[in-house]
């Protein structure tokens, strides 16, 4: 083969190879695209809410979506936009009880779930609010109390935390930037940078082999910022994203299941005790926390932490410990579920173990109430 057609050889053999690469860089740019979350976010993020970064800056990360953002916004006595009052607040209650938490606190807004419970409240002359909001941990929590409390007068004397253990996750993988010296939370700049880059490069006219070579750039560099400079813990964070889409592991789920290193365990214990410090700062009277094994922990016995020893090591090393009750479902669940079947008590198929409709009603909000209130 002389020299010319080598040369031909090689230049078509370059463009094949490149057609490859282009065509798979295509299919995963769809896939990102496509992506649920990812679609969601890009929505929010170019609305003009998104960019009255004031002082509502620090909520940014954790709204649910534009509808919700918008009317707290635009509307300070928010209609029940932002909570839901099931029991207005009255100076003449006995209590005023603020419910906060995820999923497994929303539920309660089921009208299904809370007709019972309302009646527990009304009985001993309690007001009761519930601000739980899909996806929220202790972090957005804290900050979720600080606007409620500052901004919208809310004013409880009781506070009822709902802790998911896929808190933990969402911890250490979407509220992991924080300054070193007070532990305050410093995603909002580091969040906003990287999605306005993202999503530029995501929307632009190059190449999908060139878009995809930016995002993995962009995505590197905005991790790298996140754990200051540092291309070890950098570099072993994104291997384990990987590893979790490689195992189909939910990113929420992986550290229940292949734990936490000590330092994370100690930056989500002291994120704990910074929403304590802040509550019983605003003179609430008492905190309760309440923790609910997930089935892994009870049936299947594959996880290796649980958040419950988290929130109990926050609790004993504050100064409010004869203040705080921690309602935890682990310590007495034969007993709490002794007439409910395995598969009566978990959503059948749900990695994140929620509970099932009946037993939100008939178990985990009364047995919580009853016992606190």
């Amino acid at each position: 083969m002389n020299k010319e057609k080598k040369i031909k050889y090689y230049l078509i053999l370059i463009l094949i190879f490149f057609i490859l690469f282009e065509l798979l860089s295509l299919g995963l740019i769809t896939y990102i695209n496509n992506n649920p979350l990812i679609k969601k976010s890009k929505y929010f993020f170019y609305s003009k809410e998104a960019q009255k970064l004031t002082e509502y800056k620090d909520l940014i990360p954790y709204v649910d979506d534009k509808i919700d953002f918008n009317n707290y916004i635009d509307d300070e006595t928010l209609n029940d936009k932002f909570y839901t009052t099931l029991i207005p607040f009255k100076m003449n209650n006995k209590e005023n009880i603020l419910l906060q938490g995820d999923s497994w606190a929303a539920a309660l807004n089921k009208e299904n779930i809370y007709k019972d419970i309302i009646k527990i409240i009304e009985k001993n002359n309690y007001g009761l609010i519930n601000a739980g909001k899909v996806s929220y941990s202790i972090s957005p929590i804290n900050v979720q109390f600080n606007i409620l409390y500052k901004k919208l007068n809310l004013k409880p004397s009781k506070l009822i935390v709902i802790i998911d253990q896929t808190d933990i996750g969402d911890e250490i993988h979407r509220y992991q930037s924080l300054k070193k010296d007070s532990l305050d939370l410093t995603d909002t700049a580091v969040s906003v940078e990287f999605k306005k880059n993202f999503f530029l490069i995501l929307d632009s006219n190059k190449l999908n082999i060139f878009k995809f070579a930016l995002l993995s750039k962009e995505f590197w560099y905005s991790k790298l910022n996140q754990f200051d400079n540092d291309y070890l813990i950098t570099f072993k964070y994104i291997s384990s994203r990987f590893f979790y889409i490689l195992t189909n592991t939910p990113t929420v789920i992986a550290p229940l299941k292949y734990g936490i290193t000590n330092n994370q365990e100690v930056i989500i214990k002291e994120r704990f005790k910074n929403y304590i410090n802040n509550v019983f700062d605003k003179k609430i009277n008492e905190l309760i926390f309440v923790s609910h094994p997930h089935r892994g922990h009870i049936f299947e016995n594959v996880y290796k932490i649980n958040i419950s020893k988290i929130i109990d090591d926050a609790i004993y090393e504050t100064n409010y410990k004869k203040r705080i009750m921690h309602i935890n479902f682990q310590n007495n669940f034969d007993i709490i579920y002794k007439d409910y079947k395995k598969n009566e008590i978990f959503l059948e198929g749900d990695k994140t173990s929620h509970l099932t409709e009946q037993v939100y009603k008939e178990i985990f909000f009364p047995y919580i109430f009853n016992n606190c209130c």
